[in-house]
């Protein structure tokens, strides 16, 4: 839409009128943080980018969410948007409980679009053992974010940084408490 094509980068850049599937728009979303797409997205559930923010505020409310508030479908700054890392880890946990099946979408390092290969911004793919994901965030309030995911023997753990500096000390940050994660006693962690 052009709603969606007036989006501020990062985006895509598809004109109004594009067309694309549900997973590779996701895709988009995932590796390169298309706002474009996001706004989409957001149009193609709920018919207006309020109204999707509506139903993620009601979704986040439902999953116990009680720190958060969406203002956008893009995550861009507003005034009105605030989320904890408590919470980030809510939904990050509840998006791989519900749907095991996309899991290949957010341990995806790249995504070819034509002639384009754009690279996913979590360093930790190809990189950590067992890296299979989530998704990375940078907005000048709030620095270099990430809900980062790993598999190993069966068991998934999932890191949630904020406020870093720069891609690499997210990176860092993120392996660090994986790290601690699969070497604490399970009896001892919470879910």
């Amino acid at each position: 839409s052009v709603v969606a094509a007036s989006a501020p980068p990062s985006k895509m850049g598809y004109p109004a009128g594009a067309v694309m599937t549900v997973e590779n728009a996701l895709e988009m979303l995932i590796i390169k943080s298309a706002n474009d797409v996001a706004v989409a997205i957001g149009q193609a559930v709920a018919g207006t980018p309020e109204a999707f923010v509506e139903k993620m505020n009601e979704a986040a409310q439902a999953l116990g969410m009680a720190d958060t508030r969406f203002a956008n479908p893009h995550g861009l700054d507003h005034p009105d948007q605030y989320s904890t890392a408590r919470d980030l880890a809510i939904l990050a946990r509840e998006i791989r409980r519900r749907f095991p099946q996309y899991d290949s979408l957010f341990e995806a390092e790249a995504i070819r679009t034509g002639d384009t290969v754009t690279t996913s911004y979590n360093l930790l793919l190809g990189r950590y053992p067992g890296a299979d994901g989530m998704k990375t965030g940078f907005v000048c309030a709030s620095g270099f974010n990430i809900a980062a995911s790993a598999t190993r023997e069966g068991r998934t753990m999932i890191a949630i940084v904020l406020g870093e500096k720069s891609q690499k000390e997210r990176a860092e940050k993120s392996a660090l408490l994986l790290e601690r994660g699969f070497n604490a006693d399970p009896a001892t962690l919470t879910t």
